[in-house]
């Protein structure tokens, strides 16, 4: 049994419909993998709490939002979340158009969240289908790279799994992104002159 959790974040996954948001929000909670999503109750928002327990032994809660696709509504994603502690933008490793809108979205520094001081992080989904890949993994470590112009990497991390294939993947990318995001708020708010 884990202790109750020390702290909690929200995370919003966002991305262009059908990369696999919504399945990876299954996956953690242990909800077995559907094909076809759209044939699930349609709501705005769906949101879960993930409890992970940390390498120092302190357990965190995630509230992992999932948008369902309404993040194209740019006025939305900009006042939605006020209080989100990191965004992870989702993309389909097999889906061009998928890889397009993230990076013009990081180009002009998102719907609004890379401006906020939210922890930003790339997904690369569907995994399992690696023979009908379209951006190379070395797309996702260059944007990861990139820095802008005032040197900042506007990207924390990158990674990449497979919803459908991987369960236990995606929570150890959701465990790593609890990592850096608790660090991080440790580092700002409890650091020492």
């Amino acid at each position: 049994m884990m202790a109750s959790a020390a702290a909690a974040y929200t995370v919003v996954l966002l991305g262009d419909v059908s990369v696999g948001k919504t399945s990876i929000w299954r996956a953690l909670q242990d909800l077995p993998y559907k094909a076809d999503t759209s044939q699930l109750p349609e709501k705005d928002l769906d949101t879960c709490s993930f409890t992970v327990q940390l390498s120092s032994g302190t357990a965190v809660t995630l509230n992992v939002v999932d948008t369902g696709g309404a993040e194209k509504y740019h006025d939305f994603t900009n006042h939605k979340f006020a209080d989100g502690s990191a965004v992870i933008f989702v993309y389909a490793i097999n889906n061009l158009l998928s890889w397009s809108s993230i990076s013009t979205w990081i180009q002009q520094e998102g719907p609004g969240f890379l401006l906020k001081g939210y922890s930003n992080f790339l997904v690369g989904n569907k995994t399992d289908l690696i023979g009908e890949r379209v951006i190379p993994k070395s797309n996702l470590s260059s944007l990861v790279a990139h820095r802008d112009k005032q040197g900042h990497k506007p990207i924390q991390d990158g990674f990449e799994t497979s919803a459908k294939d991987d369960p236990d993947g995606v929570k150890k990318v959701f465990l790593d992104i609890a990592e850096y995001v608790h660090g991080s708020f440790m580092a700002k708010y409890y650091a020492y002159p």
